[in-house]
């Protein structure tokens, strides 16, 4: 055999065995139960980019014959090396494509990524209701009380109310800010995917859900106040009662407001037990999705370090 041919007969061997290694990879992410998750925006063009380079092989493998079985020319082996290079830029494009895929998959990520929405949204179905139920409970107390303070004779009185008038008013703001994040974390939830931890930004995206999580943490600790401010506001009512001179023909409206406070702060209780809940699972599924953002793109980005990116194969291939 001709030393020419001989060298090309390894050649071929390493371009048999790189492809095999590299398109195995692929064949087998393809079946990973976690591929569906990601868009075909995403899966499509990796998709392509295996069958360009399973047909640039088929390419490669036709010229190698047609040198094998025929005399070696320069017309030959120039279409050989032509088909081979083709072959090769397309090649390692899919193995850029499987370092992205390889180290996602590998992470967990699209699932993570799924469990994470899911709790965001069971926990944004299970709480806003009854924050908006809460807050119109609070509106009722607020229209109680000033109703009371109308009614009720003593100067004394008057003033205790007026006190739970403004106490009241430290209810408002904690859960105008449960309101917001809910909406917040509902928007940004909804219209995530897992494809938005693929690209460049998605170390960033994974740290502003963890972000909204600690939001969503700081508001439970502050909704904690609206118990604080209920039970203070049950006592100062519950001592009216006790005065039947004080408070005069509001002795009806004291009651009712006894008993929506008793309501009110069981109500604002269940709701806290379920923040408090929440907002450990939420913080650990966010911190391990966060982890596996960070540790398939820096896989992904010690690829790229090292090898021409995916675009610019391509770019390359086009001018083949």
């Amino acid at each position: 055999m001709p030393a020419e041919m001989e060298t090309i007969e390894a050649m071929m061997m390493e371009t048999e065995e790189y492809f095999s290694d590299v398109s195995e990879i692929a064949e087998k992410n393809f079946k990973h139960p976690d591929f569906k998750e990601y868009s075909r925006k995403y899966t499509g063009v990796y998709k392509r980019d295996y069958d360009r380079a399973d047909l640039l092989y088929a390419k490669c493998l036709q010229a190698y014959e047609a040198v094998q079985s025929n005399e070696i020319t320069k017309a030959r082996l120039t279409k050989l090396q032509k088909a081979h290079d083709a072959f090769d830029i397309a090649t390692s494009a899919l193995d850029a494509s499987n370092a992205m895929f390889t180290a996602f998959l590998d992470e967990g990520v699209a699932k993570k990524a799924a469990e994470f929405l899911e709790m965001i949204s069971a926990m944004i179905k299970a709480q806003q209701k009854k924050v908006d139920d809460l807050y119109g409970d609070i509106d009722d107390i607020h229209k109680l009380l000033k109703k009371a303070k109308k009614d009720v004779t003593g100067a004394k009185t008057q003033a205790a109310i007026n006190v739970a008038i403004t106490a009241l008013s430290l209810c408002y703001p904690p859960l105008r800010g449960a309101r917001a994040i809910y909406v917040a974390m509902a928007t940004t939830g909804g219209r995530l995917m897992a494809d938005e931890f693929l690209g460049p930004s998605g170390p960033s995206t994974a740290a502003s859900m963890k972000g909204y999580v600690t939001d969503y943490v700081g508001m439970a600790k502050e909704f904690g106040k609206v118990g604080n401010t209920l039970t203070t506001i049950y006592s100062t009512v519950d001592t009216l009662g006790s005065d039947q001179s004080e408070i005069g023909k509001a002795e009806k409206v004291v009651s009712l407001l006894r008993k929506k406070l008793v309501d009110t702060e069981k109500d604002q209780a269940g709701l806290m037990y379920m923040m408090r809940n929440a907002e450990q699972e939420l913080m650990r599924l966010a911190i391990s999705l966060e982890k596996a953002v960070k540790s398939a793109s820096a896989a992904r980005d010690s690829y790229n370090g090292h090898e021409m990116n995916r675009y610019d194969l391509l770019a390359e291939l086009e001018g083949t």
